[in-house]
């Protein structure tokens, strides 16, 4: 309350929950001396550098959306207002409602961040997570042991060298005091909160065991903060930003992805069109599943790879495929922003590695006119065609660079 409501100061190095908010800030990828001015000025109108953000963008145009504000822009009240005064009502309006989204997302940021206060000292929340193994080989290695069905040695059977005891505890050890190369030490630590030795490098644990503050595994640089457990921990938001004078907008108000689906099982036969995995095509079939031509992302095992396809093809489960409004979009310029997302670094996993398409729908990615998307794609295709007749060493970097010039 006393920073959302009572007009603090919280960058005065008194206020005691300085330290709080900054931590807040760095997760949310915001500026913490911008969100300081905006909490305290007194009618909570935002700074132009924190308005431009990518979160305040989102913030914007889900306001535009939701039902309270149109059914509000219909009411004859409103409309017979001054233009001026309709103008200031939504503005009003609008820095209300992220002032209480905001609000909330702090509040759970503060409920997951802190551990609790000793001596006016933030004590921060931990939590540790084991992810699990993607093979039969490597699980059996990590719990030291495996399971027997032969015909009179039933049950577990313990694993001796190299593996003594797996990498969860040490076998037959006389104290609790395990090493570091251990699960049981980590996670002993956790229960008593207390602090960890650091993991050897290249450990049995390592990339599967972390102990991180329990704020880093959230989103906050969301709208709203739902929750969803990300187990791959990071210190802070790093949203890619656009160097573009037009609007930046979700991935998900320019494109959908869509599940694609397992092949029947029945009719699993040759034909002219190709069968599209994660990592490219892995056969033909008879049928299709989308017209050409079409973007196909790679969801399970080569997560994340973008591939464009010109014919009628058949997307398995191991995939997305998109779908799009060409009044708004052009596919060509959808699968150059897909390339500038680098969307093999948002896999993540506890088994095999996938990824999450709400991880990209929350990207804000820059929409300009159609006519701007296909001055772009006519440049690159003139590219491509040039490159079949010669060799271009710096092919990528020049075609990514038409894209960039293009949005600026």
């Amino acid at each position: 309350n006393a920073l959302f409501h009572e007009g603090k100061h919280p960058e005065n190095s008194d206020f005691a929950d300085s330290d709080l908010l900054q931590a807040y800030c760095s997760s949310a990828g915001i500026d913490f001396n911008q969100y300081c001015q905006w909490l305290g000025d007194t009618v909570g109108e935002l700074p132009d550098g924190l308005k431009q953000t990518a979160l305040f963008t989102m913030y914007q145009n889900e306001f535009n959306e939701i039902a309270e504000t149109k059914r509000r822009k219909e009411q004859k009240s409103f409309k017979r207002q001054p233009i001026v005064e309709q103008q200031a009502e939504m503005h009003g309006k609008f820095l209300n409602y992220c002032r209480d989204a905001e609000e909330k997302k702090f509040i759970y940021f503060s409920l997951a961040h802190v551990a609790t206060f000793d001596k006016g000292e933030l004590i921060l929340q931990h939590t540790t997570v084991l992810r699990s193994y993607s093979s039969k080989t490597e699980e059996q290695a990590f719990l030291g042991y495996k399971w027997s069905q032969r015909r009179g040695s039933e049950g577990m059977i313990f694993l001796h060298e190299p593996f003594d005891g797996g990498a969860l505890y040490t076998p037959e050890k006389d104290d609790r005091n395990e090493p570091a190369t251990k699960a049981a030490h980590h996670f002993r630590h956790a229960f008593q909160g207390t602090q960890p030795d650091e993991l050897p490098n290249e450990c049995s644990l390592t990339n599967k065991l972390y102990t991180a503050n329990t704020s880093h595994y959230l989103d906050f640089s969301r709208t709203s903060c739902d929750l969803i457990f990300n187990f791959d921990p990071t210190d802070s938001a790093t949203p890619l930003i656009f160097n573009t004078l037009y609007p930046l907008v979700p991935f998900e108000q320019m494109a959908k992805l869509e599940y694609g689906k397992p092949l029947p099982e029945r009719i699993r036969v040759a034909g002219n069109y190709p069968v599209m995995g994660s990592n490219g095509p892995v056969g033909t079939h008879n049928m299709f599943l989308i017209e050409g031509p079409a973007i196909i992302v790679g969801r399970k095992g080569s997560a994340g790879r973008v591939k464009y396809v010109e014919q009628n093809c058949y997307p398995i489960d191991t995939t997305f495929y998109i779908t799009h409004d060409d009044r708004k979009t052009v596919l060509r310029y959808i699968e150059a922003v897909l390339s500038e997302l680098k969307l093999e670094q948002k896999v993540k996993a506890l088994g095999v590695p996938g990824l999450n398409r709400n991880d990209v729908y929350k990207m804000q990615v820059p929409l300009p006119p159609l006519t701007v998307q296909k001055r772009i794609i006519k440049k690159i295709e003139a590219l491509e065609k040039k490159a079949k007749t010669y060799v271009i060493n710096n092919f990528e970097e020049q075609r990514r660079q038409i894209f960039l010039d293009g949005i600026k």
